[in-house]
């Protein structure tokens, strides 16, 4: 009788974990983390959205393009865009408005004093321009994040 070679042994499980471990642990450190969005940039690559786009009119593509960059305000603050969330829509929307509405989540990297929970803002970006924008504070537990909302 022969045996057939299993590919799930324990040997291969605890090489595997042993694997995991350590990609988790290269994954935490400074240079891991780079590597890590230089390996999501190469998955992203054909994203859709464009860059050098005026933001102040882009799509919610093209400001999920810009996630990671900074934002000169008025107020002296340097703001990071953290994350896009596009909303759910029904129906058609109305002319002159973008295709889909969208909040944009910054965080508060750097600025002198409080920033309001609500206020109007002059930003600058390097790639998208300056324009208005207005945000609100994201929640109470979390005191440097923004949000703006994109229609």
């Amino acid at each position: 009788m022969t045996a057939n070679a299993s590919i799930l042994s324990r040997r291969n499980v605890l090489v595997g974990l042993a694997g995991g471990a350590a990609v988790g642990a290269v994954a935490t450190t400074n240079a891991g983390q780079r590597e890590v969005q230089a390996f999501k940039q190469l998955l992203f690559q054909n994203k859709p959205g464009k860059h050098n786009v005026r933001l102040d009119t882009a799509t919610v593509d093209d400001w999920s393009l810009q996630v990671g960059t900074k934002f000169q305000s008025s107020s002296g603050h340097t703001l990071r865009l953290d994350d896009v969330q596009q909303f759910d829509h029904q129906n058609t929307r109305p002319k002159g408005l973008r295709d889909r509405a969208f909040a944009a989540g910054f965080s508060i990297v750097s600025g002198v004093g409080a920033l309001p929970t609500q206020v109007l803002l002059r930003v600058t970006h390097p790639e998208g321009g300056t324009f208005d924008m207005f945000m609100t504070a994201g929640s109470p537990d979390k005191p440097q994040r923004r949000i703006a909302v994109f229609g």
